[in-house]
């Protein structure tokens, strides 16, 4: 049985089990277990006592840490008869084979999904319309005559609650974060503006519209400088962009639902913004350097055939991320109820 120490602590207690002779260095510990315990049923009891082994963590004084091998000595683990071991540990081994096969399909459907927006997006792909004609030919349009642009607040974290309000806040950190890019509100946790907070002053023109995309002005890597959301569903509550954000309102007409955030997604239009991405240590863009920013934007039809696609592919994709953490709840209640 391997224990591998990680950057910080021990890399959340993983460990593995050594199928063949295998040279370690000081950032792994090997036990052999001995004839009373079965190596996969000990592997399961590591990972049901990692908040225990966690407490049991010694500093180095350079950032990491390490169970010490007289601490390990010491372990004690309530130990059933070896047949009722085997059984424990084939049932929770084929849990974890079930979230393994689960994760290789989140993986595939990932890959195919880019593989399809890339098609897609430089029209080596294309649908028909509803009797099966082609659809017209796409034109590339400067972005300001396809959005036009609204002001954001500067609202730091400080000012923002997760407890109460009316008003919500959408922050750019979360949009780098943990906003899926098609963002419907009661999906997400979006916080509120604290109440004592003065909104007066703020147009109505200003609040988030459904079909806005809202636009991360400032990034620290180029793969998510103008990183945005569109916005699909407000759900009726009022909802304000913040600090490092700038909102994209599509134009009348122009635009269907859905596919605005998908082409903002693409390899063609990310290529474009990173270029025009400006700094040194912040990577940053501004409403200016984006207008002149050429899109391929097909006809509203064939767009709404596109963005339902690809929002059916996002199902899938979030169906088996679901899956995936449900399936992980199951086996921690499980390791707590077998082990702790």
């Amino acid at each position: 049985l391997l224990l591998v120490r990680g950057s910080m602590l021990w890399n959340r207690i993983p460990v593995g089990i050594a199928t063949r002779d295998v040279a370690f260095n000081q950032y792994v510990k090997a036990l052999a277990p001995t004839s009373r315990i079965f190596g996969e049923f000990l592997l399961q009891w590591f990972m049901a006592s990692e908040n225990m082994l966690l407490h049991k963590v010694v500093g180095t004084g350079i950032g990491a840490g390490k169970l010490d091998t007289d601490e390990t000595k010491r372990l004690k683990i309530q130990l059933p008869p070896l047949p009722e071991q085997r059984k424990i540990a084939d049932f929770l081994t084929a849990v974890d084979g079930r979230i393994q096969q689960l994760s290789q399909k989140k993986a595939l459907l990932q890959d195919y999904k880019k593989g399809v927006m890339q098609q897609l997006f430089t029209q080596a792909l294309r649908f028909k319309d509803d009797h099966g004609n082609d659809f017209p030919d796409w034109e590339e349009k400067r972005y300001d005559s396809v959005y036009s642009f609204k002001n954001t607040n500067s609202f730091s974290r400080d000012l923002l609650s997760y407890d109460a309000g009316e008003v919500r806040n959408i922050h750019y950190g979360d949009i780098h974060t943990k906003f899926k890019s098609n963002f419907i509100l009661k999906n997400e946790l979006v916080p509120f503006i604290k109440p004592d907070v003065e909104l007066k002053r703020i147009p109505k023109d200003y609040y988030c519209r459904e079909g806005d995309l809202v636009i991360a002005d400032a990034s620290e890597d180029y793969n998510d400088v103008g990183k945005c959301i569109e916005i699909l569903d407000l759900s009726g509550q009022s909802t304000l962009a913040g600090l490092h954000t700038f909102i994209a309102r599509p134009k009348k007409g122009v635009m269907s639902p859905g596919f605005g955030g998908y082409l903002m997604q693409s390899r063609a239009v990310r290529l474009k913004i990173m270029t025009i991405a400006q700094g040194t240590k912040v990577l940053g863009i501004s409403k200016t350097q984006l207008c002149r920013v050429l899109l391929p934007i097909p006809s509203p039809a064939e767009q709404t055939k596109i963005a339902n696609f690809l929002t059916a592919l996002d199902r899938k994709i979030e169906s088996v991320s679901q899956q995936i953490t449900h399936t992980q709840t199951f086996k921690k209640g499980l390791l707590q109820q077998m082990f702790v």
